[in-house]
């Protein structure tokens, strides 16, 4: 990316079809893949990758407020109960159609409130985690959508789908389906930008029958343009 190269092989022969690559214990999102050719006059070719990729080390450390949280259970481990992870005294409530029920087992990708009584944190060093595109069905009003990905996505990257037409996230806006706003809970409801790992949101959604698409990585280059010439009333 921008920022980083992790060197994966070097000085490859022509022939060569695989290279092994021991993965470093570093947390680096939003990669490509760079090839780059050296020509026999010295000069060399660069191709990238037109797919993202993301390097995730094999610890991963859980932080638990204190208070009222927002969450998604984006990983499976048998190294430690829920009690553990989240603290022993936390309680749990799934939100479905503007109604709370508590809840003392909590599912793989799934987005729940969380009240903390203690602060906690555990590091896990063998877990499993989602790492292909994920689809969240959403309903009509308010729904919690969770991140199902140990990534950060910025809210353009989000897809839409309904009667199997894609829309990305300001496109659903602009066609009704969405509000243009996406909330967080941090003591008070805040509109953000990204979407965080192991976090949950609000967002308000107009119609049945459409799915949220999670790709990690995904790239999206379009930015809206709206009015600026509006006055207050």
């Amino acid at each position: 990316n921008e920022n980083e190269s992790i060197i994966i092989g070097e000085e490859l022969s022509a022939t060569t079809t695989e290279v092994f690559w021991n993965i470093p214990e570093i947390s680096q999102p939003d990669l490509r893949l760079k090839l780059e050719l050296i020509m026999s006059d010295g000069s060399s070719l660069n191709h990238f990758s037109e797919y993202r990729v993301g390097v995730i080390p094999s610890s991963y450390a859980i932080q638990t407020e204190l208070g009222w949280n927002l969450m998604t259970k984006s990983f499976e481990t048998d190294e430690f109960s829920d009690a553990e992870i989240f603290g022993i005294e936390s309680v749990f409530y799934e939100f479905h159609l503007d109604e709370f029920s508590e809840t003392n087992e909590l599912d793989f990708l799934k987005p729940y409130w969380m009240h903390a009584f203690v602060e906690n944190e555990v590091v896990l060093n063998d877990f499993v985690m989602a790492q292909t595109e994920c689809y969240v069905e959403l309903n009509e009003g308010w729904n919690l959508i969770p991140n199902p990905h140990l990534a950060t996505y910025d809210i353009e990257q989000l897809v839409f789908l309904i009667n199997n037409e894609e829309y990305e996230f300001y496109s659903a806006v602009q066609n009704g389906l969405i509000e243009p706003t996406i909330y967080e809970f941090d003591n008070y409801f805040n509109s953000v930008n990204q979407v965080l790992p192991l976090t949950a949101y609000y967002l308000y959604v107009y119609d049945d029958d459409i799915s949220l698409k999670f790709i990690p990585f995904y790239e999206n280059w379009y930015s809206p343009e709206f009015l600026l010439d509006w006055k207050l009333k």
